[in-house]
């Protein structure tokens, strides 16, 4: 299995190789199916496929195939969930700001527009009266 197909779609395809070789009479036993379907797991699935080995009699192959189906979907959600935020500082999708490495620097406060130059008066005329 891989990573850019489905795995329900993948799962469906081994499942018409298996119904292939019943129909040309060779017995498949479930666990044997059960046992193929998690050596073939995709490698990102790699904890979930070692929880299942040392579980592989508790499985039928009705319920391997449900528990797949709902991992699966869990899976996409949790990808979902994930990218839809981003971070405010950094841009990075899934950051948080609070969290965030590339924290902002403080920005000065805002000012009115002033000229600091001097201004020199110079009186040329008094008149006294």
């Amino acid at each position: 299995m891989t990573d850019d197909k489905s795995v329900e779609v993948q799962l469906h395809e081994l499942q018409k190789i298996a119904h292939e070789i019943l129909s040309e009479g060779i017995n498949l036993d479930d666990q044997f199916q059960v046992a193929v379907i998690i050596d073939k797991l995709p490698p990102s699935w790699k904890d979930f496929k070692n929880q299942l080995r040392h579980k592989t009699n508790e499985f039928s192959l009705e319920s391997l195939i449900t528990r797949l189906r709902i991992d699966e979907e869990a899976r996409k959600q949790e990808l979902k969930e994930e990218i839809q935020f981003s971070c405010y500082n950094c841009g990075k999708p899934g950051d948080l700001a609070h969290n965030c490495r590339n924290k902002r620097i403080a920005r000065p406060i805002s000012q009115a527009n002033l000229t600091i130059d001097q201004l020199v008066a110079m009186i040329s005329e008094v008149t006294l009266s």
